[in-house]
């Protein structure tokens, strides 16, 4: 995604944990509108697009079986959603 591509090369200095990416990542779209969303997805190719909506659908299937897996023991597992 070139998007994805640009955000990384100019950042990637400050990366040290997969969790600074998420947190970084977060703080980058929290404050973009819709229209910027729009802008974004537009300039998109149709195997950018697929693999948005790929990594998108698989990470909240996880999040789903992993709160079922959790009503299973007995404990609710806390997971960050940034939608």
């Amino acid at each position: 995604m070139k998007f994805a591509d640009e955000v990384y090369e100019f950042y990637r200095e400050n990366f040290s944990t997969n969790s600074d990416i998420a947190s970084f990542v977060f703080s980058i779209l929290k404050d973009k509108s819709r229209s910027d969303f729009m802008d974004i997805f537009c300039k998109m190719g149709d195997e950018e697009i697929l693999q948005m909506f790929l990594i998108y659908l698989t990470e909240m299937v996880n999040i789903k079986n992993s709160e079922e897996l959790g009503k299973g023991l007995g404990f609710q597992l806390i997971s960050t959603r940034y939608h």
